[in-house]
Protein backbone atom coordinates (compact mmCIF):
# COMPACT_ATOMS: atom_id res chain seq x y z
CA UNK A 1 0.00 0.00 0.00
CA UNK A 2 2.97 2.37 -0.15
CA UNK A 3 3.10 4.67 -3.17
CA UNK A 4 6.83 4.13 -3.69
CA UNK A 5 6.23 0.39 -4.01
CA UNK A 6 4.21 0.92 -7.22
CA UNK A 7 5.48 0.61 -10.77
CA UNK A 8 4.14 0.86 -14.29
CA UNK A 9 2.88 -2.39 -15.77
CA UNK A 10 2.26 -2.48 -19.50
CA UNK A 11 -1.10 -4.14 -20.03
CA UNK A 12 0.38 -5.83 -23.08
CA UNK A 13 4.05 -6.84 -22.95
CA UNK A 14 6.54 -6.08 -25.72
CA UNK A 15 6.37 -9.63 -27.07
CA UNK A 16 2.56 -9.30 -27.42
CA UNK A 17 2.76 -5.83 -28.98
CA UNK A 18 5.08 -7.29 -31.63
CA UNK A 19 2.16 -9.45 -32.84
CA UNK A 20 -0.19 -6.46 -33.26
CA UNK A 21 0.07 -4.84 -36.67
CA UNK A 22 -1.05 -1.29 -35.85
CA UNK A 23 0.05 -1.24 -32.16
CA UNK A 24 -3.33 0.16 -31.09
CA UNK A 25 -6.37 -1.05 -29.22
CA UNK A 26 -9.90 0.25 -29.70
CA UNK A 27 -12.22 -0.07 -26.73
CA UNK A 28 -15.98 -0.19 -26.89
CA UNK A 29 -18.86 -0.60 -24.48
CA UNK A 30 -22.16 -2.20 -25.40
CA UNK A 31 -25.71 -2.22 -24.15
CA UNK A 32 -26.00 -5.73 -25.56
CA UNK A 33 -27.12 -4.48 -28.94
CA UNK A 34 -25.02 -1.54 -30.05
CA UNK A 35 -21.27 -1.04 -29.51
CA UNK A 36 -20.19 2.46 -28.47
CA UNK A 37 -16.61 3.52 -29.15
CA UNK A 38 -14.86 4.76 -25.98
CA UNK A 39 -11.20 5.27 -26.80
CA UNK A 40 -8.23 4.16 -28.88
CA UNK A 41 -4.84 3.83 -27.24
CA UNK A 42 -1.38 2.89 -28.49
CA UNK A 43 -0.41 -0.36 -26.78
CA UNK A 44 3.03 1.03 -25.87
CA UNK A 45 1.36 3.81 -23.84
CA UNK A 46 -1.24 1.55 -22.24
CA UNK A 47 -0.08 0.82 -18.71
CA UNK A 48 -1.35 0.58 -15.17
CA UNK A 49 0.63 2.79 -12.79
CA UNK A 50 -0.40 1.10 -9.57
CA UNK A 51 1.04 -2.40 -9.80
CA UNK A 52 3.17 -3.66 -6.91
CA UNK A 53 6.84 -3.50 -7.99
CA UNK A 54 7.64 -6.88 -6.41
CA UNK A 55 4.75 -8.51 -8.29
CA UNK A 56 5.50 -6.74 -11.57
CA UNK A 57 9.16 -7.75 -11.48
CA UNK A 58 8.44 -11.17 -9.97
CA UNK A 59 5.57 -13.52 -10.76
CA UNK A 60 4.01 -11.25 -13.40
CA UNK A 61 7.29 -11.04 -15.32
CA UNK A 62 7.80 -14.81 -15.12
CA UNK A 63 4.25 -15.38 -16.35
CA UNK A 64 4.84 -13.09 -19.34
CA UNK A 65 8.01 -15.01 -20.21
CA UNK A 66 6.20 -18.36 -20.00
CA UNK A 67 3.25 -17.32 -22.14
CA UNK A 68 5.46 -15.73 -24.82
CA UNK A 69 6.60 -19.16 -26.04
CA UNK A 70 3.01 -20.44 -26.01
CA UNK A 71 1.86 -17.54 -28.19
CA UNK A 72 4.78 -18.23 -30.49
CA UNK A 73 3.58 -21.81 -30.95
CA UNK A 74 -0.01 -20.69 -31.60
CA UNK A 75 0.96 -17.98 -34.08
CA UNK A 76 3.18 -20.44 -35.94
CA UNK A 77 0.31 -22.83 -36.59
CA UNK A 78 0.15 -25.11 -33.56
CA UNK A 79 -3.46 -26.01 -32.79
CA UNK A 80 -4.69 -24.93 -29.35
CA UNK A 81 -5.86 -28.50 -28.71
CA UNK A 82 -2.26 -29.68 -29.04
CA UNK A 83 -1.06 -27.57 -26.09
CA UNK A 84 -0.19 -29.39 -22.89
CA UNK A 85 -2.37 -28.98 -19.82
CA UNK A 86 0.39 -26.89 -18.24
CA UNK A 87 0.50 -24.58 -21.26
CA UNK A 88 -3.27 -24.13 -21.19
CA UNK A 89 -3.14 -23.34 -17.46
CA UNK A 90 -0.35 -20.79 -18.05
CA UNK A 91 -2.35 -19.18 -20.85
CA UNK A 92 -5.42 -19.04 -18.58
CA UNK A 93 -3.42 -17.40 -15.74
CA UNK A 94 -1.98 -14.85 -18.17
CA UNK A 95 -5.43 -14.10 -19.60
CA UNK A 96 -6.83 -13.58 -16.10
CA UNK A 97 -3.91 -11.37 -15.03
CA UNK A 98 -4.18 -9.29 -18.19
CA UNK A 99 -7.95 -8.90 -17.79
CA UNK A 100 -7.54 -7.69 -14.21
CA UNK A 101 -4.81 -5.17 -15.10
CA UNK A 102 -6.92 -4.00 -18.05
CA UNK A 103 -10.02 -3.75 -15.85
CA UNK A 104 -8.38 -1.16 -13.63
CA UNK A 105 -7.81 1.06 -16.67
CA UNK A 106 -11.24 0.74 -18.26
CA UNK A 107 -13.89 1.82 -15.74
CA UNK A 108 -16.46 1.94 -18.50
Amino acid sequence: NQRDSRTREHVYARWFRDYVVNDKIKMFTSDGKTPTFQQQTELEKFWNRSVCANCNNGWMSRLEEEVDSIFDKLTNGKDFNMLSLGEVETLARWTGKTAIVLGYLTPF
